[in-house]
């Protein structure tokens, strides 16, 4: 807003223009008609190339925006890169320590049968024994 504010605004154009009160005399009616004519075009004008300004300024405003706006995404896309690969990363790990878990667990299946088998031989063993006394 500060930057187009500083454009040429209808004050400044209006205290460089002559005032044709004064102009008038020495000119007859067809070239003060003509004067104010032309005054009219050059304030149109002036008028058109302000808008035309004001337009390229507020057209300025909205590509830094949008430049902030790309910078942000851009940004905000790192992060999900920089998580995926984190995730990536954490999901081979958990695949380690699951078939660790995996080697464990049947490890210890196995001892637990040994260990009951061997507990039945020797529950078979005392009841021979007893029988025998």
């Amino acid at each position: 807003e500060q930057r187009g504010r500083s454009y040429i605004d209808n004050e400044s154009i209006e205290s460089t223009l002559p005032n044709l009160a004064n102009i008038a005399d020495g000119f007859d009616s067809e070239q003060l008609a003509r004067l104010e004519q032309i005054e009219m075009n050059a304030s149109d004008r002036t008028q058109e190339i302000l808008n035309i300004a004001k337009s390229v300024h507020e057209l300025a405003t909205l590509f830094q925006e949008l430049s902030v706006l790309v910078v942000e995404q851009g940004s905000l896309l790192d992060r999900i890169d920089y998580n995926v690969e984190q995730s990536l990363d954490n999901l081979s790990k958990a695949k380690v320590h699951i078939d660790k878990a995996n080697v464990h667990q049947k490890r210890s299946r196995t001892a637990l049968c040994i260990i009951v088998l061997i507990m039945l031989i020797l529950v078979a063993g005392f009841i021979l024994i007893i029988q025998r006394l």
